[in-house]
């Protein structure tokens, strides 16, 4: 007993360790996944959260399965349209320095 907690808070500050030593750009892609997953989440449970009562259980779980499908749609879209965003940004900055010089 005592070497399973032991071996857990080992695991536990080795994590936090790992996750502290992240430099600011891995730092920064661990918060826009994790801030991802919290909004898919969220959007997963305003979806389906009324209508589950009122169902059966595996329609509930079809439902479930269509709602994450379609969420995870949503959010590889906007990060396909911010990354597109980014990208037309840093090209009229490259045309504004061309045209600068």
């Amino acid at each position: 007993m005592f070497a399973l907690v032991f071996f857990l808070l080992l695991l536990f500050f080795c994590v936090l360790l790992t996750t502290q030593s992240l430099s600011p750009e891995l730092r920064k892609k661990y918060e826009e996944q994790k801030a991802i997953r919290e909004e898919q989440n969220k959007l997963l449970y305003e979806k389906v959260h009324n209508s589950a009562l009122k169902k059966a259980p595996n329609d509930y779980m079809e439902e479930v399965v269509a709602a994450e499908k379609e969420i995870h749609k949503q959010v590889l879209e906007r990060r396909r349209n911010e990354e597109l965003d980014q990208e037309r940004q840093r090209l009229k900055s490259l045309a504004q320095q061309e045209k600068g010089n």
